[in-house]
């Protein structure tokens, strides 16, 4: 029996070390979005992580998050979701297929994934953790290509004075098999804005 308590922990550990890591290289910055990479420790390739602001409460932007149900209500990178497991109340595996990108340079790809959230009181901090896993339940299918999402996640905590406010830390290092493999570094930047967007009319429609 897998324990995914156990995968979650060691997510949730690296994802709090690559917070206070420092060698973090910044690729862009604007008004809304901060955008950093360095070589992940788990592929071969980058991993990035990026800064930004929703105009919501952080147990606003949590609930909506985790309702993957609704997801397609609001994330346009996901072309379908759903959930293969319930773990318990704050732990599933799910399974997803993100639409094609960049013109179709970038084709369907799916991920079978364990995902949760967890609060810290001593940090107030709630972890999003994300991690592909196998499951019986979510064999790779011939017609997709089975991406990989090693330790990633968000660190949502709450903007100083503005309660209404949500300072999140997103980390992602995805393997999605691309040929060049730089197609990442352009992939990456493409998505962050879009999520962005998407999840701040999720926060305020749903």
């Amino acid at each position: 029996m897998t324990d995914y308590k156990a995968i979650a922990d060691g997510v949730i550990e690296k994802l709090f070390e690559f917070e206070k890591a420092t060698d973090w290289t910044k690729a862009k910055e604007t008004k809304e979005i901060k955008t950093f990479y360095k070589h992940s420790p788990e592929l071969d390739g980058r991993m990035f992580k990026v800064e930004f602001v929703i105009d919501a409460p952080v147990e606003k932007v949590v609930a909506v998050i985790m309702d993957i149900e609704n997801h397609h209500k609001w994330n346009s990178s996901i072309e379908s979701i759903s959930v293969i497991e319930q773990i318990n109340e704050d732990m599933k595996v799910i399974y997803s297929v993100t639409p094609s990108h960049l013109g179709g340079l970038v084709s369907h790809r799916d991920f079978c994934d364990l995902v949760g959230v967890r609060h810290f009181q001593e940090k107030d901090v709630h972890v999003i953790y994300d991690v592909s896993v196998d499951h019986p339940e979510c064999p790779p299918v011939k017609k997709y290509v089975r991406a990989r999402n090693y330790p990633s996640g968000h660190l949502l905590y709450k903007v100083d004075g503005d309660p209404n406010k949500t300072r999140i830390v997103d980390f992602i290092q995805s393997e999605m098999h691309l040929s060049p493999k730089a197609l990442i570094d352009r992939l990456i930047p493409f998505l962050i804005p879009a999520y962005l967007k998407d999840l701040s009319n999720g926060v305020k429609e749903l």
